[in-house]
């Protein structure tokens, strides 16, 4: 995977997926009396739960053992235009698209948590004075599931991105994740059963096992906001 950064355009990186295991014991009668397919919902309920671990190393990782997360790849940081605070302003919102590329702009999104979700949902520009204008955020009623758009582009969030707790934090990302992050993921889940093993307790066990890495590919596709 071609890796590219404003001092390094022709840089390689290398993505090697990372192995994620779960393991539940299921007492031999449960499986002897279940009137229902309960490894299907053992598969469907441990999915949700990898699904989970593997949105906070996507968000978190830091690359050892893991996917190297958004938050941890050294993307190019802007501090937001309040000082001392994490308060995020309309100029914030405006102003940070246009620290990328035009290329970068056309597929671009944002990515931030719920606290500061609530925060944009009440922002307005300056359109006949300060904060009287129209709203930044722009619901979509015309398409059901369709994403909100802030300013014009898609708005994600993500319940494992945390609030920023101190200067340098991030607070939101924004631009092209196509571009910029690479995700390997198995789509399927590997399933072992392993009777022999849990034998003595009377039990079953299934083991799941899924690969998933992930990593930056273009730093300058991404850039992120931060509190000051």
């Amino acid at each position: 995977v071609t890796a590219v950064s404003p001092s390094n355009p022709a840089g390689r990186i290398e993505i090697s997926p990372k192995t994620c295991m779960g393991i539940i014991q299921v007492p031999n009668e449960l499986l002897q009396d279940a009137t229902f397919d309960l490894r299907g919902f053992l598969i469907e309920e441990l999915s949700w739960g990898l699904a989970e671990e593997e949105e906070k190393k996507i968000l978190k990782g830091t690359g050892s053992g893991e996917p190297l997360g958004l938050l941890n790849a050294g993307l190019t940081a802007k501090d937001v235009e309040t000082a001392t605070s994490a308060n995020i302003t309309a100029k914030d919102i405006q102003n940070l698209p246009y620290e990328l590329l035009g290329q970068y702009r056309s597929n671009a999104a944002w990515l931030m948590p719920r606290v500061y979700l609530k925060q944009v949902v009440n922002l307005k520009d300056d359109t006949g004075g300060s904060g009287l204008g129209k709203f930044l955020w722009q619901p979509d009623f015309t398409q059901p599931g369709a994403p909100m758009k802030l300013n014009g582009w898609p708005v994600y969030e993500s319940e494992y991105f945390d609030a920023a707790s101190a200067d340098n934090d991030a607070v939101m990302i924004f631009g092209d994740f196509r571009r910029g992050y690479a995700i390997v993921d198995r789509a399927e889940i590997e399933v072992q059963v392993l009777q022999e093993l849990y034998a003595a307790s009377n039990q079953t066990g299934f083991k799941f096992v899924k690969r998933v890495d992930g990593a930056v590919t273009d730093l300058n596709a991404l850039i992120r906001l931060n509190r000051t």
